[in-house]
């Protein structure tokens, strides 16, 4: 891995720690229902990531066939994302949650990159499996253990199919039509997965729906911080894609990698405690993310 890239890498990793952070924070001040704060952030945070992207484009907007196929079937994959990520963590172990989504943005992946012709080594596939592995041990909590609700397996089955499908259509967009048509792969998907969201709002609400939008002084500075911080990590992820030869080393790390550095940040922020067997989860997931880059 280049310098540049490593810089970009990190940058990337920070970029989308942040914006877990900032949605974290927006979720805990939401003055309205707690069943509506996902639907509010994901129209609005939508709406943002179009605007923002819209504007880095230069304000032009130039989509081949190919993109806006992949655009549309990205903005439903984003809303079965949102959808199976609060099922499944109402449902059950938050720890079962995380292998779960980290596992499909890992291995659908690979799976979509070995078909398309991309070489996987042993040892590569072995570190992905300790990278699982290192990713429930930094979950499991103490007291934790839970008895799963009904479908909460098929939730978690959803969540990874969700995460690793949004990142593989990307990958294959970008290996079809190249960087040139980014910002409109992103306009598409997440034009439709806030009309998708606000259809889902009015038929819950009916005419109270403007109401869900209240925000606090506090929600609404978050909401808005962690919507520019993901159209930002959004438009670096599609550019390092198109940087790195090895796609599936960028996957691994930017999953796990965002994941270690939201755990950090509970920690610094929230005054999170961790357990033996989660620093220990840590300090293996640090070395294999190092190890990786090697194979």
């Amino acid at each position: 891995m280049s310098l540049l890239n490593l810089v970009l890498m990190l940058t990337l990793i920070l970029l989308y720690t942040f914006q877990s952070f900032f949605s974290a924070t927006y979720s805990k001040n939401y003055p309205g229902k707690s069943n509506l704060s996902s639907l509010i952030f994901s129209i609005v945070s939508g709406a943002i990531v179009v605007i923002v992207t819209f504007a880095f484009s230069g304000l032009s907007f130039s989509a081949s066939p190919f993109t806006v196929l992949f655009g549309i079937i990205v903005g439903l994959v984003l809303v079965l994302y949102n959808t199976s990520l609060i099922k499944a963590s109402k449902s059950g172990s938050y720890s079962i949650v995380m292998v779960f989504s980290i596992a499909g943005g890992t291995i659908c992946p690979v799976i979509s990159t070995a078909i398309m012709g991309e070489r996987h080594s042993p040892m590569k596939l072995i570190c992905i499996a300790i990278v699982l592995i290192s990713v429930y041990m930094i979950s499991r909590k103490k007291g934790t253990v839970e008895k799963p609700k009904k479908h909460f397996f098929l939730y978690c089955f959803l969540l990874a199919l969700a995460n690793g499908s949004y990142i593989s259509l990307l990958d294959l967009q970008q290996r079809i039509t190249g960087e040139s048509e980014k910002d409109e792969m992103a306009i598409i998907a997440y034009s439709l997965c806030t009309v998708i969201s606000a259809i889902i709002l009015i038929a819950k609400e009916k005419k109270n729906s403007l109401r869900a939008f209240k925000q606090t002084k506090t929600s609404l500075i978050f909401i808005l911080l962690s919507s520019i911080v993901t159209a930002l990590a959004l438009n670096l992820f599609v550019t390092l894609i198109n940087l790195m030869n090895d796609s599936t080393l960028l996957f691994t790390i930017e999953n796990s990698g965002v994941y270690l550095a939201s755990v950090l940040f509970s920690v610094i922020f929230f005054k999170e405690k961790l357990s033996l067997l989660n620093v220990i989860g840590c300090l293996t997931l640090c070395i294999v993310l190092v190890g990786i880059t090697f194979f």
